[in-house]
């Protein structure tokens, strides 16, 4: 017996009940990770010695929501933002964690019109929350628990982002040199060169 294209759609998820799977599945992993509905509003740093330690801040504490952005701290040379990053809402109540915004590393994915049809809009968070689980699990691979998490002191953010900070003026300054390396899906990648000093 073969079934229609209507009742294997029928058997398959919506879009809708895999953006909750996904949202769901996320908030179980971040929790899981960094058990973070135990931890105090602040920076904290994970390091299992890949030299790719996760940055985490965790924002704000509500009494059913936790916001939180996620990160690498590498930066991205056409843009200078931090990649991979993602900003988070996990809504402890429904167990969900949302991804409001992401920057996997080619360009920002929060930009939607505000008349945007649902259809769209469902689309790009989707892809957002599969881009978030995705990574969560890559996280998980690669050891991290919250053992490995610990507190930045407000010091050395401070530190950080002031190394940060120069290391963009750095590149802005006038003895760089921007070249054009290859193509990527229609696209010059831009690199960043140091002209030599004569």
């Amino acid at each position: 017996m073969y079934l229609s294209a209507r009742e294997i759609s029928a058997l398959l998820p919506g879009r809708f009940s895999l953006l909750m799977g996904l949202q769901a599945e996320s908030f179980h992993r971040l929790e899981r990770l960094f058990a973070l509905r135990a931890r105090a509003p602040g920076a904290y740093m994970s390091d299992v010695g890949d030299e790719m330690n996760v940055h985490l801040e965790l924002r704000e504490r509500h009494a059913y929501t936790l916001e939180l952005e996620l990160t690498y701290a590498f930066h991205d040379p056409d843009t200078g933002r931090r990649a991979p990053e993602a900003q988070i809402r996990m809504y402890t109540d429904a167990r969900l964690a949302e991804a409001l915004h992401c920057h996997p590393g080619r360009g920002r994915w929060d930009v939607l019109d505000l008349r945007a049809p649902p259809p769209l809009i469902l689309r790009h968070r989707l892809r957002m929350a599969s881009f978030l689980s995705r990574w969560l699990e890559f996280l998980d691979a690669h050891g991290h628990a919250p053992h490995t998490l610990v507190a930045v002191p407000a010091h050395a953010r401070g530190a950080r982002r002031d190394a940060v900070e120069a290391a963009q003026r750095a590149d802005q300054a006038p003895g760089a040199l921007d070249h054009r390396v290859g193509e990527r899906r229609g696209r010059a990648a831009l690199v960043r060169v140091e002209a030599a000093d004569e």
